[in-house]
């Protein structure tokens, strides 16, 4: 079993920052650090959608985590956790057991999966990102008809950013689309869905995938081949029986001090995470990882924790695909090349701080 003083499980929006915050300000923290994550290239999803339009290279879409690691003498172990025994601060991985005086997750979410997918059907997750871009880059070599399912932000920046060089897309979503969003939101991305040649169905909770179609129950709604799943936030499997304090879905429950409301060494942040006031999205991610990266310096030394309080609004950025996007900022909604230039500024913004 090896052993750290600090554990970062996950290569998620809130570490990264929490490592960034630690390089500018020359602020590591004392003792050794392991960054245990399933691969070595950190996405940034908010970039993903440009390189399926063929907008981006994959290169500007990700962040040199390997680089980041190398400047704060932080180890970089590739595996995927199996388990974590939270009295003991024990994770078994791929590569073995580890120990941690702290730990800090930000592993994200797991995607909500239909009841039944049959062996032979063609399915993609949203995430690992690596195995998503590995199966667009293998459907691109010959385009077959292709369903996203799921129909919030993601599915929606997703499908039209795949209506700029894929075929036949279909956008098909439990309810009605960006359920959370502005009705005049949701009307513009609607009518931009039909201008790019997107089917569009809504209210229908799809539990069935098979190599001939999308059903819900026995009947057929789509005739697609190869489907994407945008399905939603599940809770990681392996927090459940971790001996962490979770909620009713299965995410870890955490103070304002990003600790775990039952294990007080043992943080988390980002989608894995459940906090009042905090949505499940890389905006609160981001702004959590400033305060995780005092509070696991000052966990470490015996200082007082720093809180964090969720901001009451967010800004929506959604990519149409075309260079433009959509926005949605308290109470009002608008669209246009401005909104893409100002998403990009954002993005580029991230990524450039990210550099090590």
């Amino acid at each position: 079993m090896k052993q750290a003083d600090l554990l970062l499980i996950g290569g998620g929006h809130a570490h990264l920052v929490a490592m960034r915050e630690w390089l500018r300000k020359q602020q590591r923290p004392t003792g050794t650090i392991a960054l245990i994550m399933p691969s070595p290239h950190g996405y940034y999803s908010g970039r993903l959608p440009a390189w399926l339009a063929g907008r981006a290279e994959l290169d500007d879409c990700s962040v040199d985590i390997a680089a980041l690691c190398q400047r704060l003498d932080i180890e970089l172990v590739i595996g995927s956790v199996h388990g974590f025994d939270a009295a003991q601060r024990l994770i078994s991985s791929d590569n073995g057991s580890w120990q941690g005086r702290v730990v800090s997750f930000d592993t994200g979410a797991a995607l909500r999966t239909p009841e039944q997918i049959e062996a032979d059907t063609d399915v993609l997750g949203v995430k690992p990102f690596d195995a998503f871009v590995a199966g667009i880059e293998h459907w691109r070599q010959q385009p077959e008809p292709i369903a996203v399912i799921g129909g919030g932000a993601a599915g929606v920046e997703l499908a039209l950013a795949l209506a700029q060089t894929m075929p036949d897309i279909t956008l098909i979503s439990s309810g009605k689309i960006l359920p959370e969003q502005l009705a005049n939101l949701r009307e513009k991305v609607c009518k931009a869905l039909v201008h790019n040649g997107i089917t569009l169905i809504e209210h229908a909770p799809i539990n069935h995938l098979a190599a001939d179609g999308a059903y819900v129950n026995q009947q057929k709604i789509s005739n697609a081949s190869c489907f994407i799943l945008t399905t939603g936030a599940a809770a990681q499997p392996f927090y459940r029986n971790s001996g962490l304090a979770l909620d009713d879905r299965g995410f870890v429950r955490i103070r304002s001090t990003l600790q775990s409301i039952s294990h007080a060494n043992v943080f988390a942040a980002g989608d894995c995470a459940s906090l009042s006031g905090a949505d499940k999205s890389g905006v609160y991610a981001v702004r959590q990882g400033s305060i995780l990266a005092e509070n696991l310096s000052h966990a470490l030394s015996g200082k007082p924790l720093l809180e964090y309080s969720p901001q009451p609004n967010a800004l929506a950025l959604l990519a149409d695909g075309k260079g433009g996007a959509f926005m949605s900022w308290r109470g009002y909604s608008a669209q246009g090349r401005w909104c893409g230039w100002w998403k990009n500024y954002l993005d580029n913004q991230y990524l450039r701080s990210m550099q090590a």
